[in-house]
């Protein structure tokens, strides 16, 4: 396993406990880091690898804000993931 799988699944498990403790509402900021780090994480070919930390780390932040949904959807989508 590359170091930077490791890192990836590192990162990616300390933000279990980031999202976690995040306020609600959710800021801004939080917002725009699901969308613009979480989301294409789903791009990477070591996906696999840390794949199920990922998925609940994008699942809590819907929980705090289901209006979140349609975008990550969406987002999804244009990213064809869903294929």
């Amino acid at each position: 396993m590359s170091q930077l799988i490791i890192s990836r699944l590192i990162i990616v498990l300390f933000l279990y406990s980031i999202i976690n403790g995040f306020a609600l509402p959710l800021k801004e900021e939080h917002k725009q880091f699901l969308m613009r780090v979480l989301i294409p994480l789903h791009k990477v070919r070591s996906l696999g690898v840390y794949h199920p930390q990922l998925a609940y780390c994008i699942v809590q932040f819907l929980e705090k804000d289901p209006t979140l949904t349609k975008e990550v959807t969406i987002m999804h989508i244009n990213f064809n993931l869903f294929v």
